[in-house]
């Protein structure tokens, strides 16, 4: 009887030692279930920090882009003191009748024009002037000069060789069918077209600006059937505007 009471007691103790085994695993792989939590939260974690950090880098690269972008906007030129000189489409931008402006104030423009004046006028009144006084030199000249623009170019390359800045209206066209017969050989629109092309090369080599008043007087602008040179109703102020809008 004994012995079968230590064969019970021996069973026992065994069942024992298994549950006691049973639960210290049991606890080890709650504690390794929980160390793997805890570290699948911390990486987590960490990414999200990189995340935001990788946002941050990407705001941060955006405003420098646009700062980037916001520098690199270029600056509006500054043509200083101005001087245009034309002819009678010149005078006709400001006065109905008038003939001739000297020394008229258009803004900050200060503008010279006569009826039928061609390069002479342009080189005189320039000089005149000074070259101490202006800082840029628009031209709305070559109408009455019968398609030769080499009549300008030496007196341009001097413009720009003395440090000044030269801007160059192209002559705006003419009406053959209006002309009169004695008008037609030297004012014919093919001889304008002819000039500014040449104007055009020139301006091109030297890096002058232009503003096309041809193609907008073609496009805007009623010429006169009277004569088929000049233009109206006048003053043609809105050519004007074309001009000074462009510096």
């Amino acid at each position: 009887m004994v012995r079968g009471i230590r064969k019970k007691v021996s069973v026992l103790l065994m069942m024992a030692c298994i549950l006691l085994a049973f639960g210290c695993g049991s606890q080890k792989i709650d504690e390794q279930a929980s160390e793997e939590s805890t570290q699948s939260t911390e990486v987590n974690v960490q990414s999200s920090e990189e995340s935001t950090q990788s946002a941050e880098v990407k705001v941060q690269s955006s405003e420098e882009e646009v700062a980037q972008q916001q520098v690199q906007i270029p600056s509006k030129p500054d043509y200083g003191r101005i001087l245009f000189v034309g002819d009678s489409r010149t005078v006709d931008i400001f006065s109905e009748s008038a003939s001739e402006l000297s020394a008229y104030s258009a803004g900050n423009v200060v503008v010279y024009a006569r009826d039928a004046s061609n390069h002479n006028y342009l080189i005189d009144t320039v000089n005149a002037y000074g070259f101490d006084n202006f800082d840029t030199l628009v031209s709305w000249m070559g109408a009455n000069d019968y398609g030769d623009f080499a009549s300008y170019e030496g007196f341009y390359d001097s413009v720009l060789a003395s440090g000044k800045t030269l801007i160059l209206c192209t002559v705006g066209p003419t009406d053959d069918n209006c002309l009169a017969a004695d008008d037609r050989p030297y004012y014919d629109n093919e001889r304008i077209v002819s000039f500014n092309v040449a104007l055009n090369a020139w301006a091109s080599k030297h890096g002058v600006k232009v503003i096309d008043l041809y193609t907008y007087v073609s496009n805007n602008v009623t010429i006169d059937a009277a004569d088929g040179i000049h233009y109206g109703p006048k003053p043609t102020s809105n050519i004007w505007g074309v001009v000074t809008g462009s510096f």
